[in-house]
């Protein structure tokens, strides 16, 4: 699927591709549990799309960024706003995989209706954000977008609204996913059909 870094059934890779294979699956089916039905991760030969053939290329690389991924995964973030991070972020770097794999999740796992995740997924605020969502919205599009400081009246909003710990989970999250979006597209991630 993808042209740089197409994927590869699991016997086609290095042991330690193999390690990272497995981490993915696991990983994978564990976190996006009901809504991982809902998109394509697994290909009929065993072969996982999506960020894996990036992670597992270079797997010292690679376990790095599964080891932050469970970390911020277990972080107490509200669920609406944990999706309108990653949809906001993934919308920024039009990072077509992230985006189709997080609708779903947004849906699915977090409350959001289909139209909210579709219009975080290019860019827009929808209607009828939570307060939590809102305020992540109006920080993770300003973080992804304009170079320097956060304002400090985001920062102030976000703090009321989410509380410190919650805002820097969050910052984890929008740095985490520029991240992942950024390697994504590097590697032209194809979204499957």
């Amino acid at each position: 699927m993808t042209a740089r870094l197409p994927p590869k059934p699991r016997e086609q890779l290095t042991p330690e591709q193999q390690e990272m294979h497995d981490l993915y699956g696991k990983a994978t089916k564990t976190v996006f549990g009901e809504a991982g039905g809902s998109f394509i991760f697994e290909e009929a030969d065993g072969s996982y799309n999506g960020p894996l053939p990036f992670f597992a290329y270079l797997p010292s690389a690679g376990r790095s960024l599964f080891a932050q991924m469970s970390a911020i995964g277990k972080l107490p973030i509200p669920p609406d706003a944990r999706e309108v991070a990653i949809l906001t972020t993934g919308a920024h770097f039009k990072a077509g995989y992230e985006t189709y794999s997080h609708i779903p999740q947004a849906v699915h796992l977090a409350g959001l209706s289909q139209q909210q995740a579709e219009e975080l997924a290019v860019g827009k605020k929808p209607d009828g954000l939570s307060a939590e969502g809102s305020v992540t919205y109006d920080m993770a599009t300003y973080l992804t977008n304009i170079p320097g400081p956060l304002p400090q009246e985001i920062w102030d909003r976000a703090v009321k609204v989410l509380g410190k710990e919650t805002v820097v989970g969050l910052l984890h999250y929008i740095g985490f996913y520029a991240y992942v979006s950024i390697g994504l597209n590097a590697v032209d991630a194809a979204v499957p059909e």
